[in-house]
């Protein structure tokens, strides 16, 4: 009888621990819930989540600048040309109010990805990096269609990438109008290659309460982490673009040069690109968010 009770006891201690080993881990300590602050514009709430200043504001547009959007149904280009003006109240707005303080590294577009993984069992360890790391820069190179031309290890948290295929051809045959013909340089016969050069940074789980922006897709039953990716490119902004989940920053000053030429990106003001649309941090009037179609904000070959 001793024996049938130490067996029972054994067995039930037994399934009692391999229920607690096979249990989702759905929260992991330290980590609270992220809340929507309906105060602060949604590139501000996007940035918050790895960009921690307490000072940091957004412009004020003025009532009657939100009724010309309401009045008209306008989609946002009104805030696009009026932010090209650099004398319009909203350029004015925009270059001195939205206060951000960018230093390393949100001098140069920072990648913000809900990113899938396995689970969050062992997170922040050696290991668990390793795999997001892989996992965020099979994300990117997907995103991008990029048939890769060197070697790498995409478990490392830093690359540099070079890689082919229409995409890359498209977005070089942006930058370098009559240049390229075929896949190929005009002159050179080289096939036309591009360079990533990303730095990922693991910043923390994704919980099931979470606040997760329009725009960024979370399957049912799926985990997720939010990874920040510095992204050193003069190419960042048509990259971005093809991001589905991600939120793109970019600073109000980062200028880039690449054969002899100068872009500034931002026109003197931050922002945020996600798919097609362009968001500034701008307070919310009435729930509405200052928020500009990408085609309304870059013309031709020129990019911000």
């Amino acid at each position: 009888m001793s024996l049938l009770r130490s067996l029972t006891v054994f067995s039930v201690s037994f399934l009692l621990l391999l229920g607690c080993a096979t249990k989702k881990v759905e929260h992991v300590p330290g980590f609270e819930i992220v809340y929507h602050d309906a105060n602060n514009s949604n590139a501000q709430n996007v940035l918050k989540l790895v960009y921690f200043n307490r000072y940091s504001s957004d412009a004020r547009f003025s009532t009657s600048d939100w009724q010309t959007i309401i009045n008209e149904n306008n989609t946002g280009d009104y805030f696009s040309e009026q932010a090209g003006i650099r004398s319009s109240a909203i350029s004015k707005q925009l270059r001195t109010n939205v206060n951000l303080d960018t230093t390393r590294p949100f001098d140069q577009p920072n990648i913000i990805s809900w990113v899938e993984v396995p689970s969050l069992a062992e997170y922040g360890s050696n290991s668990y990096r390793e795999t997001v790391y892989e996992n965020t820069t099979e994300y990117i190179l997907s995103s991008l269609n990029a048939d890769i031309e060197s070697d790498f290890d995409s478990t490392n948290a830093s690359a540099s990438v070079e890689f082919g295929g229409q995409l890359c051809v498209d977005v070089q045959s942006r930058l370098h109008t009559n240049k390229i013909r075929d896949g190929e340089w005009i002159g050179s016969g080289q096939d036309v290659t591009c360079f990533i050069n990303f730095k990922h940074e693991l910043i923390r789980p994704v919980l099931k309460e979470d606040w997760v922006p329009a725009g960024v897709t979370i399957k049912p039953g799926k985990t997720y982490v939010i990874v920040r990716t510095r992204l050193a490119n003069f190419e960042a902004y048509l990259y971005s673009k093809m991001l589905t989940n991600s939120y793109t920053f970019f600073p109000s000053k980062r200028t880039t040069h690449k054969r002899g030429r100068s872009i500034t990106t931002g026109k003197s003001t931050p922002f945020m690109v996600n798919n097609d649309d362009i968001y500034l941090f701008v307070k919310p009037y009435e729930k509405l968010e200052a928020k500009i179609k990408a085609i309304d904000w870059v013309t031709g070959n020129k990019l911000p």
